[in-house]
């Protein structure tokens, strides 16, 4: 089991107060409901083309933790799937699922205070290398 540790992957410029900018939300609206709509009009290739470039065009932006990218990451590896790859949208399922529990992990030693301390399982040791 991961163990968390005292920060995590980097966020992205995203504003003042940590939200993005308006207009890059909107982008990111229109691209995901263009992307949607090709993938429901029976064009799986499309679909999957497109949020591959959302995810890219996001990720810097963002940061590979914010919740929008892992949707994003999520719809990617479906319509991966629905376009014939399988093999390649399990791994993407499984590689976005090990990012999504470290991330609640991360969350959760972070959530520790007076009455509810940081469970046994953080750690503020750097992660030894293998080897």
């Amino acid at each position: 089991m991961a163990r968390c540790q005292g920060g995590g992957r980097g966020h992205g410029a995203t504003g003042a107060g940590g939200g993005a900018h308006p207009r890059t939300l909107d982008a990111l609206k229109d691209g995901r409901i263009a992307a949607e709509r090709a993938g429901k009009a029976g064009r799986p290739d499309e679909a999957a083309r497109r949020y591959r470039r959302l995810v890219a065009a996001t990720t810097p932006l963002l940061g590979p933790d914010h919740p929008r990218v892992l949707h994003l990451r999520h719809q990617l590896a479906h319509w991966t799937g629905e376009s014939g790859q399988p093999d390649t949208a399990i791994a993407m399922l499984t590689d976005l699922a090990d990012d999504q529990e470290r991330r609640q992990e991360l969350q959760n030693c972070s959530a520790g205070s007076r009455t509810s301390p940081r469970p046994a399982t953080c750690s503020r040791s750097a992660p030894s290398s293998p080897g």
